[in-house]
């Protein structure tokens, strides 16, 4: 696990055999894992409306501003395990729209990660392809956010468009670092084998 999920899934675990413990989402995209929650009393679901009362985790990806409005509105206790680095995205987002900036966040927008950050600002604009980075329009200023887990030839790539559509252009590398390196490393395997074999679920 990386530093945030792993983070998530001590923090989950600490309530273990509780009463009421909802995690909003799944914490990690693996059926057993899911399975072995429950196993401890710790359920998993897909909405606010689905937990009566008790304690709801927020996940590693984050969660949006209404759900946790939601949580709140209801009396929910929040333990939020949003990886700190995607915290930040959320907190550069709002900064950066402070600061008259149009952001434009690269990634998927049906993930939750770019969801939840999406929900941070007023005005986000999310793409995930060179044809959407071509047919934007011209801004003052623009600053760029990526996904965490994104790939750093694709935000350069896509970057190097953008700017040519703003007076005032802002790269934000917000790729994490865990990411970089495993990605490197699968680059450098590759390299020395005949055939990679990745095991995981290919959707989020």
């Amino acid at each position: 696990f990386c530093f945030g999920v792993q983070r998530a899934v001590d923090l989950v675990f600490s309530k273990k055999n509780k009463p009421n413990i909802y995690i909003l989402g799944e914490l990690l995209h693996n059926p057993q894992f899911i399975d072995k929650l429950n196993t401890y009393g710790i359920k998993t679901v897909s909405s606010i409306d689905h937990i009566p009362s008790g304690t709801v985790f927020i996940r590693a990806h984050g969660e949006t501003q209404d759900n946790i409005r939601q949580a709140e509105d209801k009396n929910l206790k929040i333990i939020d395990a949003t990886c700190p680095k995607v915290k930040r995205v959320h907190i550069l987002a709002q900064k950066l729209e402070k600061d008259n900036y149009q952001v434009i966040i690269f990634g998927d927008k049906t993930h939750p990660e770019i969801i939840g950050i999406a929900s941070n600002i007023k005005k986000p604009i999310i793409i995930d392809t060179m044809s959407q980075a071509q047919q934007l329009s011209h801004y003052k200023k623009i600053a760029l956010l990526s996904q965490t887990t994104n790939e750093i030839e694709k935000l350069k790539k896509i970057a190097d468009t953008i700017k040519t559509k703003a007076d005032h252009f802002k790269l934000e590398n917000t790729i994490c670092d865990a990411t970089q390196k495993r990605q490197n490393s699968a680059q450098t395997l590759a390299k020395k084998v005949d055939i990679m074999i990745e095991i995981g679920r290919a959707s989020c």
